[in-house]
């Protein structure tokens, strides 16, 4: 049910290959849930630059908002 960091450099050895092919180094994997808890989906963003913990608090926000 959290937000998750997703980085190149801890990637099991057989998913490298492809992911630095077609992704960038840093992932994060956001949940969406409706306002009462039912899960919905997940929301991948994806870039070059490290995530910050601002970020990803706002992230947090606004998937919050996303959910009602």
């Amino acid at each position: 049910g959290e937000i998750h960091r997703l980085e190149l450099a801890d990637a099991a050895p057989d998913d490298v290959e492809g992911w630095s092919e077609w992704l960038p180094e840093h992932l994060l994997l956001v949940p969406l849930r409706r306002s009462r808890g039912d899960f919905l989906g997940f929301v991948l963003y994806a870039r070059e630059e490290p995530w910050t913990e601002r970020e990803l608090v706002l992230l947090s926000r606004l998937h919050a908002t996303y959910g009602y």
